[in-house]
């Protein structure tokens, strides 16, 4: 799926790949959906782990610098497989299964708090630094995604030591604009 497309993946192409007959896909799996939903369930699950062994990593004002580090290392040549899907499914826009989606929100609101909390300590000393850090999670988000989609298409033109410090040091510089009374 995550070279196909889900549209393009059909059972019998999933049954080739894995050894398995599609009767033994069946049997675990109610559809392709649920299969998909499974190992995007699957792949999130341990991404955030890892992400979740970063909290006590360094001191606060490190430790946005080494989330987002620990999140871009795991993508080496391609991007993690669930956001390969992720983004697969999202422009295809087709009627997927609603466990698909739900599964999908599941592990982003995860990964959004996870990096709320990152930010969160890399605000210390900001007032509201809480309140901030959820503001400003969503913008992190959507630009780390933007990034990987980048490196997924110019792997040599993007840097992702210096995007993750860059980000870490724009995020902070947002956090103590907003404290002072204006907004970007």
């Amino acid at each position: 799926m995550a070279e196909r497309g889900f549209a393009g993946t059909g059972i019998a192409a999933i049954s080739k790949a894995s050894g398995l007959p599609a009767s033994s896909i069946y049997w675990f799996f109610d559809s392709k959906d649920d299969l998909a939903a499974a190992v995007l369930e699957r792949a999130m699950d341990r991404w955030v782990a890892m992400l979740e062994e970063v909290k006590g990593d360094a001191a606060p004002q490190k430790r946005l610098g080494a989330f987002m580090r620990r999140a871009l290392a795991e993508i080496g040549d391609r991007l993690p497989l669930f956001l390969r899907l992720e983004m697969i499914l999202a422009l295809e826009r087709g009627p997927h299964d609603a466990a698909i989606r739900e599964r999908l929100q599941r592990g982003r609101d995860t990964g959004r708090d996870l990096l709320a909390q990152a930010l969160a300590g890399a605000f210390e000393g900001i007032d509201d630094a809480d309140r901030l850090a959820k503001e400003l999670a969503p913008l992190a988000i959507a630009m780390a995604q933007g990034v990987m989609l980048g490196h997924e298409l110019d792997p040599d033109g993007i840097d992702l030591d210096r995007f993750t410090e860059e980000l870490a040091i724009g995020l902070r510089a947002i956090a103590e604009h907003r404290v002072g009374g204006k907004d970007p």
